[in-house]
């Protein structure tokens, strides 16, 4: 279980800052290289105790589905009603399946009214949820419909505007193992020295979670951008007690020192090293 199987946007963040606020975090930091593992470790603990889990989606309200269930039984014994000849019960099981029809009709449009109340509720605090509802009804697929060429004539042949941007990409992108290329030289820049000691507190790192993203991708720890800004407050000792330690010792956890690196598959060799040459 993770942060991720947990739903952020229907938790009561009071209960949790009033959780993380009364842990003993001084008496958790035994080594300074497992601190960080057992703090994300209680955080995680207290979110699954706390928070409600996500639920898979559906693509359809619950309130929908049985409604379908209940209808599709309903057509079965009507067919079964006509074969039998009976005009009556036809009739009636014909009408609880035009009602049923009814109620399934306003349980979509309920659904589709609620989401879209959720997603322009959360416009100013999480525009990326907005957005993505947005385009999820979106049907139009945008596509490069032309290009000009070398001649400056338009094109519109799907294989030669590929070759105009293979060979444009071409132009910007090289072979780092081409023993014809050097690494280039920057200038370094003016490093300017602070007689005074950088000190850190509570206080800065929640300011410095204060200009955190709601919507910025967690690290390899897992902890979402949005526990880290609504707990601020409870969050910011602990943190200030692994950051003020780092400091002292000169030395980051080697918690904090793994990355991810995903390696995507291309179909062709060239395309590889266009990638590579970024």
């Amino acid at each position: 279980m993770s942060f991720r199987s947990l739903d952020f946007n229907r938790a009561d963040f009071d209960v949790l800052n009033a959780k993380l606020s009364a842990i003993d975090w001084e008496e958790i930091r035994h080594s300074f290289e497992e601190f960080p593992a057992k703090f994300t470790s209680k955080v995680l603990e207290i979110c699954l105790e706390n928070v409600p889990r996500k639920q898979p989606p559906s693509g359809k309200p619950r309130i929908y589905n049985s409604l379908r269930r209940k209808k599709s039984r309903l057509n079965i014994r009507l067919l079964a009603a006509k074969g039998a000849n009976d005009a009556a019960r036809v009739k009636k099981l014909e009408d609880e399946v035009g009602l049923l029809s009814f109620k399934i009709k306003e349980a979509i449009v309920r659904h589709l009214d609620e989401s879209e109340r959720r997603a322009v509720g959360k416009i100013k605090e999480n525009p990326k949820y907005f957005y993505s509802y947005a385009k999820s009804f979106s049907k139009v697929k945008h596509s490069i419909s032309t290009l000009l060429d070398g001649e400056k004539k338009l094109v519109t042949d799907s294989k030669d505007l590929a070759d105009i941007l293979q060979t444009q990409f071409c132009s910007v992108f090289s072979d780092p193992n081409c023993p014809d290329k050097s690494m280039p030289e920057f200038a370094l820049p003016p490093i300017s020295t602070q007689d005074a000691e950088l000190v850190l507190s509570p206080e800065l790192m929640e300011e410095a979670i204060s200009e955190i993203k709601l919507d910025s991708a967690p690290g390899p720890d897992g902890i979402p951008a949005i526990l880290l800004k609504r707990c601020a407050s409870s969050l910011s000792a602990p943190i200030h007690l692994l950051w003020s330690e780092s400091m002292s010792l000169g030395h980051v956890p080697s918690y904090y020192k793994t990355g991810y690196v995903t390696p995507l598959f291309k179909k062709a060799a060239d395309v590889m090293l266009l990638i590579i040459g970024r």
